[in-house]
This record gives structure tokens, C-alpha cells and sequence, in this order.
């Protein structure tokens, strides 16, 4: 039979560790986006061969990159990291040169618009009022809550970095509130929950992954093991049952140790249903038709020990567990 170890060495708290790696280094930082633009004249006519500068930082900085409009005073330019404030400049002989400040969101498709003024002769009074571009922001209301949700998502990874489980904890959930479909923070919410041992907080938040991503591996282990530690059999049943059709080796490399844990820690009808998903997946899987056998004895149930140490001997007659099985179905009858 296979040793016995503790069931927090299942590989799912491994999988929490690299869970909360991850926060720490979630892509919430910076990356290229290609910003999209028009321009106009102040009949709003598009004007094509406007030449569009991007420049990271203040003004008179070397610009990065450079574009021009097409036919239809369209234009796209892709900047190299959205995590920054950007001065974008049109120009073109004859009109107003414009400037416009604007930082890009990787969430929402912006478009930036210019309206270039035609250039009048220099008056004794100048208008002292630049011209200025506008932003078209068309924000759905899911991106609205997306975009709220992450920087309360970000103090969950900040109070993960401070070991402050707690914290990150109501912040991933508060982040969760704040955007239902937010994915990372349910993660978040179950690796905390996780550290702090709140199983069925964990539990609930793998299968909220779960309805938005059935085949989520991760999320499959992660609500085993916490239904496995919070004692809830019927859950815990149901996520043994997909976990082990994704990765049927977890049934012989770790799904039978926990069976034994629970028998050795008297939690036997727990035991009982987790080796009746083993054998009901893996039927020919000797040791735990074995133990299924012993648990069923220990619960009074003769007609389970007789099926599965039955099986069992059928399985491995030559067994050095064969004689314990015999004695016993000797016994029963």
C-alpha cells in the first residue's frame, strides 16, 4: 500500500503559491497598443497627409514614432508601451499645429481626433487659446467595470507582496464586487483564501472560474482541494470527478493518499466517497479497491467490503495484502 502523507502536500497548494506568484506579477503593466486617430478641418472635411508624432513625456522630447493620415484623414500609430501618458502632435502645412495629451486604455478603444484650424496671418492681438484635440472615449459598460475593478485588484497584489493574506483577500473580493467577470480576481480571491484557510471561500471562487471557464485545470484543482479540506463530500465528489477526467494520474499519485488521510483521521464517510470516485473512474486500480474494502468494513457496510476486497483479490491474488482481505470477507460471512 501506498505511504500515507499529509493531504496539504496535495500539489493544489502548490498551485496556490504560483497562484499568488502570479498576482504579484499579473500583466496589468504596460505593453505596445496601437492608438487609432482622425483628422479634420473645421468643416470637419478628414485631411489626409497630416503627419501624427507621438512623444513619451513633455513636450520637445524626440518623438518615438511618426505617422500620417490617409484618404480619410484616418491614422494609427503604435506606441510601445500603453502604460504611459503620451503628447501626440498633427501637423500640416497651412493649418494650426495641435497637440493632445493622452494616455491609451487597453480596455476601451479609444479613437483620438484632431480638428486642425486653417493658419490666418499674424493680427495685432493673437487668440492666445491653442486649439486643442478631443477624445472620443466610447466606454461600454463592461470596460467601466473593469476599469474600476483593477486598481482595487492591484492592492490585493500590493497586500500579497506585505503577506498581508488578510487584506489581499477583501481587496480581491471587493475587485470581484466591483467587476463580476473580472477572472484574475476570483483567482486571487481563492489563492488567499486559501492561505488563510478559508476553504469554502476558495471552494466558492475556483467554481465561479469555473462557470466562466469550465476546463480551467487550475480552477478543477483548486476547488477539490478546498472542498477536499472543508469537509463538504457532495462538492468535493462532483470537482474529484472533473479533476480526475483532465488528469486521471492525479487519481493513483494523489487521490488515493487523501483517501487514506481521511480514513487514519476518522473522517471514514468522506473517505468512503472520494474511494468510490477512484474505483468508479480507475475500477481496476488494486489498492484502492483494497482500502475501499477496509473503509466499507469500518462503516458496517458487508455488502461494499465484499464487492471491492472481492475485486481487490481478483485484481492481486498474490498480494501482500491478499491474506488481510480474505481473513476479512472470511469473517463477514
Amino acid at each position: 500500500m501506498q505511504g500515507r502523507q499529509e493531504i496539504t502536500t496535495f500539489r493544489v497548494a502548490v498551485v496556490c503559491i504560483l497562484m499568488l506568484a502570479a498576482m504579484i506579477g499579473v500583466g496589468f503593466a504596460g505593453g505596445p497598443m496601437t492608438i487609432h486617430g482622425k483628422v479634420a478641418n473645421e468643416e470637419g472635411e478628414p485631411l489626409s497627409g497630416v503627419t501624427i508624432t507621438a512623444t513619451a513625456g513633455a513636450s520637445g522630447s524626440e518623438p518615438i514614432i511618426t505617422t500620417t493620415t490617409n484618404k480619410k484623414g484616418n491614422f494609427k500609430l503604435k506606441v510601445p508601451d500603453w502604460d504611459q501618458t503620451y503628447l501626440f502632435v498633427a501637423e500640416l502645412e497651412g493649418y494650426v499645429t495641435t497637440e493632445a495629451s493622452f494616455r491609451p486604455d487597453p480596455r476601451t478603444q479609444g479613437t483620438l481626433s484632431f480638428t486642425l484650424p486653417i493658419e490666418e496671418a499674424p493680427t495685432a492681438v493673437e487668440d492666445s487659446t491653442a486649439p486643442t484635440a478631443e477624445v472620443d472615449q466610447h466606454v461600454s459598460p463592461e470596460d467601466a467595470r473593469r476599469m474600476a475593478a483593477i486598481p482595487i485588484f492591484n492592492e490585493g497584489v500590493d497586500a500579497i507582496q506585505a503577506n498581508d493574506h488578510d487584506t489581499a483577500l477583501a481587496k480581491f473580493q471587493e475587485a470581484a464586487a466591483a467587476d463580476p467577470e473580472f477572472q484574475e480576481a476570483y483567482r486571487g480571491i481563492a489563492a488567499s483564501a486559501l492561505e488563510v484557510k478559508d476553504y469554502q471561500t476558495a471552494a466558492d471562487a475556483a467554481e465561479k472560474i469555473l462557470e466562466m471557464d469550465p476546463d480551467n485545470e487550475e480552477a478543477l484543482g483548486t476547488a477539490y482541494f478546498a472542498e477536499l479540506m472543508s469537509g463538504d463530500v457532495d462538492r468535493m465528489v462532483i470537482s474529484a470527478e472533473r479533476l480526475a477526467r483532465v488528469n486521471p494520474a492525479l487519481v493513483s499519485s494523489e487521490m488515493l493518499n487523501h483517501a487514506l488521510v481521511l480514513y487514519d483521521q476518522n473522517a471514514t464517510a468522506q473517505s468512503r466517497a472520494l474511494l468510490e470516485v477512484i474505483v468508479g473512474l480507475q475500477p481496476e486500480f488494486a489498492a484502492a479497491q483494497f482500502q475501499l474494502g477496509l473503509t466499507c468494513n469500518t462503516l458496517g457496510d458487508a455488502q461494499c467490503t465484499k464487492q471491492a476486497l472481492g475485486a481487490f483479490l481478483e485484481l492481486e491474488p498474490d498480494s501482500p495484502d491478499a491474506g488481510t482481505a480474505r481473513a476479512l470477507l472470511e469473517y463477514i460471512d
